[in-house]
């Protein structure tokens, strides 16, 4: 007896956005993906750990925004594209093996054994162009999309596996020139215009980065754990763990309800497009500096409660919290338009007050050596400072969301403009 596959297995790939009816979520198989870019989350903790220096942070940076580009590119690619067939399964697993191989290998790409590292990131990005190529073939009205995005990545799946044959340092120049072209694609004129006829799904992209923001807070918290097992017995440990956890639970409450940064964002014009850009890229700054301070927390934990930072680790812990200050900043007046610029600045005016007062005292506080308590204590000041005018003042308004209804009007209290389009 001949065994057929059942029909709905193989799906072509289909263009998704803002004309579907029901409200999209993160699928089962997302999620799954995201668990194995929490190991390669990890893997860059540990190796920032172990040389929480300024030379450090750039490897660590650059090795980050690598593979969280590639996270960025698989989920722009789904909100447009996901079918959830077999091919798309088969491809999901493709992905969550490559993912594993740069994890293991991540902290020996700046120590003469990178050639694993670049060639899981080549596979990455082969898929990703596989996947574009595919769509572009399949489907007619999604054909300039697919042929726009398979063709400016390609130059990385050809110009990554011949990173193997140059000597360091040059190599990581070479590293530093892809990802500079790759995240410069999206902000081409002619692939704006793609994003403005084709924008994903409102609903699907700010949860998708929603939930990678978990993942860091959570990572935090991870750091925080080890940092308490290091140097475990006595109050004062568990009390900066604590205040680690207060400050994670205050980027939370500000990310989420502060910038409302997981609102459902639709795209109308060219502005909104240049607005989500901004958007996007603002998560990179969040999510890096989160993993500074929760090192930082970290290394503090493991030397005591009572031990100064050394000046060079106290420098990386504010800029740490600078980044994620400032990235909480421009995620909200990037969803502000033009006509609501002023109100937007009052609004946020007493938020960048407590922004100028805690970074001074965090860095004064590293400045002079002081306890690391004192220093962390300076940020969740800062923290629960503007949480405290988030009970008071809203910061979140505009244009209303057309899906919720009766959601706020222009003007209103809560109120939020929302829009979505940006990198692949």
């Amino acid at each position: 007896m001949r065994l057929k596959l059942r029909r709905d297995l193989i799906r072509p790939p289909r263009l998704r956005g803002p004309h579907e009816a029901v409200e999209r979520h993160a699928t089962w198989l997302e999620l799954f993906v995201d668990l194995a870019f929490v190991a390669v989350v990890a893997q860059l903790a540990t190796v920032l750990a172990s040389d929480y220096t300024w030379p450090g942070a750039a490897k660590a940076g650059l090795l980050f925004v690598v593979v969280w580009w590639v996270w960025v590119g698989n989920t722009f690619y789904l909100a447009r594209f996901d079918t959830d067939d077999l091919m798309h399964r088969l491809q999901g697993f493709v992905l969550i093996a490559l993912i594993p191989a740069a994890a293991v290998t991540v902290g020996s790409a700046f120590e003469g054994d990178s050639d694993l590292f670049a060639l899981s990131i080549a596979g990455m990005r082969a898929l990703l162009v596989t996947q574009y190529a595919l769509a572009a073939r399949m489907s007619c009205e999604a054909a300039p999309l697919g042929r726009t995005y398979a063709l400016a990545f390609l130059p990385s799946v050809v110009i990554w596996p011949l990173t193997l044959f140059v000597p360091a340092p040059w190599k990581y120049v070479l590293w530093t020139a892809l990802i500079i072209h790759d995240l410069l694609v999206p902000l081409r004129r002619s692939v704006r215009k793609l994003h403005i006829q084709h924008p994903p799904n409102p609903h699907h992209v700010p949860e998708r980065f929603g939930l990678f923001t978990i993942i860091m807070l959570g990572e935090s918290i991870v750091a925080a754990v080890a940092g308490l097992q290091a140097r475990p017995g006595g109050d004062f440990p568990w009390a900066l763990g604590l205040m680690a956890l207060l400050a994670a639970f205050g980027i939370w409450w500000l990310y989420f309800e502060g910038v409302q940064g997981s609102q459902a964002r639709h795209a109308r014009s060219a502005g909104d497009v240049r607005r989500i850009q901004g958007w996007i890229y603002s998560h990179l700054a969040l999510h890096f500096g989160i993993l500074l301070m929760a090192v930082a927390v970290k290394k503090g934990l493991q030397e005591g409660p009572f031990h100064a930072f050394k000046p060079e680790k106290a420098a990386l812990l504010w800029v740490g919290i600078m980044l994620v200050q400032l990235a909480l900043h421009a995620l909200y007046h990037t969803a502000v338009e033009d006509r609501h610029r002023r109100t937007a600045w009052k609004r946020g005016l007493p938020y960048w007050v407590l922004t100028l007062l805690g970074g001074a005292a965090v860095g004064l506080a590293g400045a002079v050596s002081a306890p690391a308590w004192v220093t962390l204590g300076a940020a969740v000041g800062m923290l629960g400072g503007q949480m405290a005018i988030n009970l008071v003042v809203p910061t979140y308004f505009g244009d209303p969301d057309p899906d919720v209804p009766g959601s706020p009007q222009p003007g209103e209290e809560g109120g939020g403009h929302s829009f979505t389009a940006g990198p692949p």
